[in-house]
């Protein structure tokens, strides 16, 4: 199953001026539910840089660098923003879980995309191999009409059709990517976490 993925945090700023972030910048550890109910008068969000991201990934999370604006709300007076509050908050966290199809060599067990046929790293592909001919056959005949792959040797007396053998395999990567909604006098916020890209 997925986790979250991390790309930014957020910092409470309380009304006598201490600040509880969501990751302890030293140890990356999380702080997501130590100050709950604590009043907050500031919520700043900012990017996961790449020293924070992997301190966050040694304490068993996930989370990668960005490069994501510094965002900054401010409660009005006397309504500091109450974590606590259900079913409807005023500050809660949800995701969007995203597939991405990968490759994966299995002889290095490198991880690439789609687009790539052959292993970046040790130069392992998949290949046809003839039984009869005891060979790999590096053009074999495709004939898609019939759905078959043949031998090119075996062809001229008995077509001969050909078995896969499989080094690298396709699989589906799960990322759940984080985003926040901040609710402060009446007016909603959606906190993501990726830039929106703006037709010109």
């Amino acid at each position: 199953m997925a986790r979250p993925t991390f790309r930014r945090f957020w910092v409470e700023i309380h009304p006598d001026g201490s600040a509880s972030p969501q990751f302890d910048p030293f140890t990356g550890k999380s702080h997501e539910t130590s100050d709950a109910g604590q009043p907050v008068a500031q919520v700043l969000f900012y990017p996961i840089s790449p020293g924070l991201a992997e301190k966050i990934r040694a304490q068993g999370d996930v989370a990668e660098p960005s490069e994501l604006p510094v965002l900054s709300f401010e409660a009005p007076p006397c309504q500091p923003i109450d974590l606590e509050k259900r079913p409807l908050p005023d500050f809660y966290r949800t995701g969007t879980l995203r597939y991405y199809m990968r490759r994966i060599c299995g002889f290095c067990e490198a991880e690439f995309g789609t687009d790539v046929e052959v292993c970046p790293r040790c130069l392992a592909k998949n290949q046809w191999y003839c039984g009869t001919c005891d060979s790999l056959i590096a053009e074999p005949i495709v004939d898609r009409e019939r759905d078959q792959v043949r031998c090119p040797i075996c062809e001229k007396t008995e077509p001969r059709g050909l078995k896969m053998i499989r080094c690298i395999g396709d699989f589906n990567e799960e990322k759940l990517y984080t985003h926040y909604v901040l609710e402060i006098d009446g007016h909603r916020h959606l906190i993501l976490d990726y830039k929106i890209k703006c037709k010109q």
